[in-house]
C-alpha cells in the first residue's frame, strides 16, 4: 500500500507540470471565448448580487442573432424572459425559443439531447451582434473522441459587484475527450454528443485552480482549442455543455450540429447560408493528426513512467 501511494505521488508530480503548461497556454484564448459567452439571469434572482442561472453562446447568421444553450437551462426561467447584461444593465432577451423534443417525463432534465436556441430580437440583438460567433467559428465534428476540449461558462456564484458594476469571471475547464469505447458504454452517439473526462482542475485568469461547482455552466461552450497543443489554429465551438455524470466521472456536451438543426427547422431561409459555411479542412486535418490527443507526449514524461502512456 505504501509503495502504491508513493508511485501515485511520483506519477502525479510528473503529470502536473504538463497540465499546468496546458492551462497557461489556454489563458491566452479565454478573452476570445469570453466575448461570445454570456451569463443568463432570471428576473427572480436580482436581489443583492444576482446569481447566474445558466450560460449561453452567441451566434450570428446573416441578420439573425441566436443564443445557444441547454434546454433544461431555459426551462428554469418558467416563462420569465432571459436577462443578459449589456453595458452594465440587465436587458431582457425577447424572441422565440426552440428546443429539442420533451421526453415523456415532461421536463428537459430527462431530455438526452437537451439543446435549446433562443433567437434574440429588438435592441438587444443590435447590441450583441459584434460579440457573436460566425458560422466559420463552429466545427461540428463527427469524430469527437480523443481530443482535448475547453468547457467555458459562468458558475452560479462567480458574479460579484465592484461599485455599481457587475463583474463576471469566466471559468474554463480543460477536459480530455474520451475514447470511442466510453460512448459505447454510455449509449451515446459520437455524431450527437461529446464525452469528456471530468477533472477537478480548471483554467482561470490567475492560472490553475480547483474546479468549482458546475451549476450555472450548463449551456456553456465546448471548444476545441488548438493552443492547448501548441497549434496556431483558431479555437472552434464544437458543442454545448449539458451535464456531468458523477458515477462515470464524465462531462457531456451536445454537438453543435444539433443546435444548427434546430435553427434550420425554424428558419429554413437560412439553409443555403449554413450549407455554404464549409468546415475548415486545415482544422479537420489537424484533428485527424492528433488521433489520440489526450495522451501526453512520451518524450516529456520521465522514462520510468512512459510504459503507462
Amino acid at each position: 500500500m505504501a509503495r502504491d501511494k508513493e508511485w501515485w505521488r511520483s506519477l502525479k508530480s510528473a503529470l502536473v507540470p504538463l497540465v499546468e503548461a496546458d492551462a497557461k497556454r489556454s489563458v491566452g484564448v479565454l478573452s476570445e471565448i469570453e466575448a461570445s459567452t454570456v451569463p443568463l439571469y432570471s428576473p427572480k434572482n436580482l436581489v443583492g448580487v444576482p446569481e447566474v442561472i445558466a450560460t449561453g453562446v452567441l451566434l450570428a447568421i446573416r441578420e439573425c442573432v441566436f443564443l445557444l444553450t441547454a434546454a433544461h437551462a431555459i426551462e428554469q426561467f418558467n416563462g420569465y424572459p432571459v436577462l443578459l447584461t449589456i453595458d452594465d444593465r440587465f436587458v431582457p432577451a425577447y424572441g422565440e425559443s426552440y428546443r429539442t423534443k420533451l421526453p415523456q417525463s415532461g421536463t428537459h432534465v430527462h431530455d438526452p439531447l437537451d439543446a435549446a436556441v433562443l433567437r434574440i430580437d429588438g435592441d438587444a440583438r443590435d447590441k450583441l451582434l459584434p460579440a457573436c460567433l460566425a458560422l466559420e467559428d463552429l466545427h461540428p465534428t463527427f469524430r469527437p473522441y480523443d481530443i482535448r476540449y475547453c468547457v467555458a461558462g459562468y458558475p452560479r456564484r462567480t458574479t460579484r459587484r465592484e461599485g455599481r458594476a457587475l463583474i463576471h469571471d469566466l471559468q474554463a475547464m480543460a477536459l480530455a475527450g474520451q475514447p470511442i469505447g466510453a460512448y459505447e458504454k454510455l449509449g451515446l452517439s459520437p455524431t450527437l454528443y461529446i464525452v469528456m473526462e471530468f477533472g477537478k482542475r480548471l483554467i482561470t485568469r490567475h492560472g490553475f485552480a480547483k474546479a468549482p461547482s458546475i451549476r450555472g455552466m450548463s449551456g456553456g461552450g465546448v471548444w476545441i482549442v488548438p493552443a492547448l497543443q501548441n497549434s496556431p489554429l483558431r479555437r472552434k465551438l464544437a458543442g454545448i455543455f449539458i451535464e456531468t455524470r458523477k458515477n462515470r466521472s464524465v462531462a457531456v456536451g451536445t454537438s453543435i450540429s444539433v443546435h444548427l438543426s434546430l435553427i434550420l427547422a425554424y428558419h429554413p431561409e437560412l439553409e443555403e447560408t449554413i450549407k455554404k459555411a464549409e468546415a475548415s479542412h486545415e482544422f479537420e486535418e489537424w484533428l485527424m493528426q492528433k488521433g489520440d490527443a489526450r495522451s501526453p507526449s512520451k518524450d516529456r514524461i520521465p522514462p520510468e513512467f512512459r510504459s503507462f502512456f
